[in-house]
Parts: C-alpha cells; structure tokens; sequence
C-alpha cells in the first residue's frame, strides 16, 4: 500500500523483490513503500513476502537508490488463513451446517496448508466407505466408486479405515496392495496418498482422510501435524452431526420401542392426511391396545412388561406395509395409519395382525407370556381429520375389547357397544 491506497501490479517472468520495489518507488511519488506480494510458480505454488522499502534522497532532494528489508512470510500467511478458515467451519458446525458441506469446508482449509494438494473425506457405513466430500482430482478418482472396500488390501482410505491408524503411500506407482483402485487412481493423475484416520472419543474410527499431493513424495513433519488437525476437526463434525441425528430421533421416538412417539405420529399423521386428500386416498386409522396388560406388570414385573412392548412393536412392524405408520402412543396403545384402505383390506390388515401376537412371546424370567389385542378400526370419510380418526378408533377399540377382543370397524351412528352399523371379528 501507499498511504490507504493498495496498489496491485501484475508482472510476468521472474521479477524478485527489489525490481518490484524499483518499480514502485519510480511510479509513484513516494519517500517509503510497504508491500506485502504474492509470487505464484507455473505449478501453482505460492510464496507471500513482506517487503519495505525507503527511498534514498542526495542533499539535493534527487533520488539516488532505495534500501530496504524482505521477509517470506508464506508460512505466517499460510497459518492466519488456516485458522480464519477453521473458525469458519467451527461456526458451520455451531449452526448445525449440512455435514458434507462441513467437510468439504474442512478440506478447502487444508489445502491452504498443502497447496494443490488432492482430498477427500471418506465416512464408515455399514462396513464399507463413502465419499463425503472431496476437492481436486480426488473427485475424479472417487466418483467411480459409490462404495470401496475395508481390509488389509484394496484402496489406501480402506487399509487406513482397517488399521486404525496413519497410511502413507508415497509413490502410487510403486503401491502393490491397491490393484485396481490404484490403476484408477493413477489413471485420475493422483502419484502420492497419505491417509489419517478420523479418531472418535471411543477410539473408533468412523471415517478417513486420504491427501493426495502434487508431487510423489512424503509428508513433512509439519504436514503430518495438518493432517492431525484436519482430523480432528473432521471428528468434531462427524460426532456433531451423529448427535444432532440422535437426538432428533429420540426426540421423535418412543425410546422403549423404537417406534414414533405421540408427538411425531400426529405431525406424520397430518402429512398423510394431506398426501391422501390430494390424491383421493381413503386413510385408514387401527387402534390396537393390549389386553390384560396390567395384570402382566402386576404379576410378572415392570421389567417385564417393557420387554413385552418392545417384542410386540417388533411382532406388528412385521404385519406392515412399508407405507403404513405405526406408533406407541403410550402405555400399551399403537396406532397404525394407512395412507389407503377400503373396509376389506382394513379387515385383512386386523387378523394379520392379531396371528403375528398370536405366539405365546418370550420376555423372559418364565413361561412365555400369551398375547391378546383389542383393535378399533376408523376409515376416513373426506371430512375427517386425524384427530377425528384417532377419536373414532379408540372407541371401535373399546367395543371390540367389550365384545372379548378381537376387531372392530366405526361407522357413523356408533356410539355403544352393540349399536347399528358395528362389525366386530373375533379370533
């Protein structure tokens, strides 16, 4: 800058500091220049100096020469960036950022430490890796593979995910553990892998961090310390992101069953509400409530009776179609909505699930315990909301558990047991 001014010159070939200073100094009217410049290579490589510069005067006032002093402040440059890049991804992850776009985050600030280097982040699921964010020629590379392998051989992020712990390759060309995902790699342009696991506080390992730099070489110690960071970032996010998933499930879910709660069956409830008006669907709501369920606590224990819960959610889940929505709506009352259904299926959908409680379950602590439901069936008429269909089901319940268990339809018109219009099936 000169004065509050900021001056950029553009000077091609290999120009050093004192020529640019020279430059400066004759260009513009000034006793003192600071300049802090940017030197980038034909490969991309980058380096920042700090440069001061003070114009020598004769007695006369005539500008006779110019000392002054440079500094390469690449690595300071470098580090101020860095962490102006990590406070940014910490924020994204306060603000519960989308995870990929917080890892993509975490490898864009990496990169200002191994310039023009390759990366990605790479996730455990269900046994396998998936990329979750890459940057540089690593997309390429990954792209080819939805999915890639964990073990001892095959690509460099899966023997890092299977060792738990830092795999560094640093000619590509030379990897014979790789086969075709090295073929590929290289095909990619990638000539160098350094992979880190992404340590979690239980000593896990729930993802992988694989640098691809420029140049076939190994990692500088300081560039081992980058990748460390980098990790560990990348933990906070991926632990962030997987407690944020768990809370917001258990906040939706009974945590004895594993299904819906109340609170989220209602707000799922009105989007299927919605979806069959706009599609001229016929809902159909059942309420099932155990019987005897008192007299099972009472006799066989609290502890027990969970256990029974949570074998007759599993019972029911497997009596449903994969649209149906069931949930425990307290104590031992389910309630199973059907985005469509006529009076025969809602009759076929009640006996199967009282034969998938028909077994005798074992909860343990005894005999295995015989179970016995009460089913109120309600199908929607256009006007109806959920909470009308919730309403009218409990009370078919009640009918069906007064007839001795079993099912029972609401119609219009019913309002005790045995009124007109009531069909109740038996087991």
């Amino acid at each position: 800058t000169v004065g509050s001014e900021p001056v950029v010159l553009l000077i091609s070939g290999g120009v050093d500091s004192s020529v640019v200073a020279a430059l400066l100094l004759k260009a513009l009217p000034a006793e003192q220049v600071y300049l802090i410049y940017e030197i980038v290579a034909a490969d991309g490589t980058r380096v920042v100096r700090d440069t001061s510069v003070h114009l020598m005067l004769d007695e006369t006032g005539k500008p006779i020469g110019f000392r002054g002093m440079v500094r390469d402040v690449t690595e300071r440059t470098r580090n101020e960036d860095y962490e102006q890049a990590r406070n940014q991804v910490l924020e994204h992850i306060a603000r519960n950022a989308p995870l990929s776009d917080v890892l993509l985050d975490v490898l864009r600030a990496l990169r200002i430490q191994i310039p023009n280097a390759a990366a990605a982040i790479l996730l455990v699921n269900e046994g396998s890796l998936e990329c979750a964010a890459a940057v540089g020629r690593a997309n390429d590379y990954l792209s080819q593979y939805p999915r890639l392998p964990i073990g001892a051989d095959g690509p460099v992020c899966g023997r890092v995910a299977h060792a738990g712990r830092r795999v560094i390759i640093p000619v590509l060309a030379e990897d014979t553990q790789g086969g075709e995902y090295t073929r590929a790699a290289l095909d990619a342009g990638l000539v160098s892998a350094w992979g880190q696991p992404i340590q979690a506080a239980d000593g896990t390992v729930p993802g992988v961090l694989v640098v691809y730099p420029a140049e076939a070489r190994e990692p500088a110690e300081k560039e081992l310390q980058w990748l460390q960071s980098a990790t560990a970032t990348a933990e906070i996010a991926v632990s962030n992101d997987r407690m944020t998933a768990e809370l917001a499930y258990l906040s939706q879910h009974d945590d004895l069953t594993g299904l819906l709660n109340r609170r989220s069956f209602l707000s799922e409830g009105e989007r299927v509400m919605t979806l069959a008006r706009r599609h001229n669907w016929q809902p159909g709501l059942l309420f099932l409530d155990l019987d005897e369920f008192k007299q099972i606590n009472d006799t066989r224990g609290h502890q027990a009776g969970d256990r029974l819960l949570a074998t007759v959610a599993t019972h029911l889940q497997s009596a449903l179609r994969e649209s149906d929505c069931m949930a425990r709506l307290g104590g031992d009352e389910f309630a199973i909505l059907t985005p469509d259904m006529d009076e025969a299926g809602a009759r076929t959908l009640a006996e199967r699930i009282l034969a998938a409680l028909a077994t005798p379950m074992d909860v343990g602590g005894g005999e295995p315990i015989p179970v016995q439901a009460s089913i109120g069936i309600k199908l929607a008429h256009p006007e109806d909301s959920l909470d009308v269909l919730l309403s009218d089901a409990d009370q078919a319940m009640y009918q069906a558990k007064a007839a001795g268990g079993g099912w029972a339809i609401f119609e219009p018109g019913q309002g005790s047991p045995g009124s007109p219009g009531t069909y109740t099936g038996r087991r």
